[in-house]
């Protein structure tokens, strides 16, 4: 396994990316919708590697990585702290899941679109975010599935 992003674990992101040895392919479901990153670089290096860019809104580009997970490059220069946004989730059920990552787990709202039917969540105003997308169906994981985890100093954890 090895884990990739733009920073230090503790401070930053990261994605962790498995080789499961005998899987010859994998199924992807609806769960993962795709990850948001701030890169005026990224567009650039898409464009001159002819990389298929669909711009989905004002300067946000969708790109869409060999194993067919999504990204969404945001046309900006590269910010101080991490420059991944946020990372999108599908959801059956907003209420529920918004009540799960908030008054479970202690995440802060930031955003609702009721209409849209999204909410954004965080820990933190500098730190990725976790955006929670109802997509009106079953959540399929199939069977390129991953699991979302969080980094805190060992200070911070209870004896």
């Amino acid at each position: 396994k090895t884990m990739v992003g733009y920073g230090p674990e503790d401070s930053h992101f990261v994605a962790e990316l498995t080789y499961n040895y005998g899987v010859g392919n994998y199924h992807l479901g609806n769960d993962f919708l795709g990850m948001t990153v701030t890169s005026s670089q990224a567009v650039k290096n898409a464009r001159k590697l002819q990389w298929p860019l669909k711009e989905t809104s004002a300067g946000i580009y969708e790109s869409e990585a060999p194993g067919g997970y999504k990204f969404f490059l945001e046309d900006k220069e590269r910010p101080q702290e991490d420059p991944l946004l946020k990372v999108t989730l599908a959801v059956s059920n907003l209420s529920k899941s918004v009540d799960y990552w908030s008054k479970l787990l202690g995440m802060n709202v930031y955003e609702k679109d009721e209409g849209k039917e999204k909410v954004v969540l965080g820990y933190a105003d500098n730190q990725c975010k976790l955006e929670l997308q109802s997509i009106g169906q079953d959540v399929d994981h199939g069977t390129a599935f991953g699991r979302i985890a969080f980094s805190c100093p060992k200070e911070e954890l209870p004896v």
